[in-house]
């Protein structure tokens, strides 16, 4: 089938056009990254994690109490899915909670973080020593 030379013109023409050069390239690249965060979603196995010896022994894993707004507390260890999907367990001090997040400093990246309540799977209370 043969194109019509005006479709052919307006094709040249934009091909010449930095803009719209600029606005495919970024469609494209967004695209193929949405593409690519699929198929690996796909692909991937969930990563074993390993609990720490004292979760598995105190048998705190999984605990399904979710957290309250207005809650604090001192030391706490959650097990926490991020955006991709990835598990980790991350150890937080000086928490509080507001019902739908969780924030506080993070010993493991030591610095502040935030957590959304409803992908902590587990959590433990760590005792302070003094």
């Amino acid at each position: 089938m043969a194109l019509p030379v005006k479709a052919l013109l307006i094709a040249a023409k934009i091909a010449q056009d930095e803009r719209a050069q600029k606005a495919a390239a970024t469609l494209f690249s967004a695209g193929s990254a949405a593409f690519r965060k699929r198929v690996t979603k796909k692909e991937t196995v969930d990563p074993l994690v390993i609990a720490p010896d004292s979760l598995m022994k105190s048998g705190t894993i999984p605990r399904k109490r979710k957290f309250r707004g207005g809650q604090t507390g001192d030391l706490i260890r959650v097990r926490y899915e991020d955006e991709d999907g990835l598990v980790a367990i991350r150890t937080i001090g000086n928490w509080t909670s507001d019902g739908r997040t969780m924030s506080g400093y993070c010993l493991n990246r030591k610095g502040p973080c935030e957590l959304a309540v409803a992908r902590i799977e587990a959590w433990e209370d760590v005792p302070l020593r003094r």
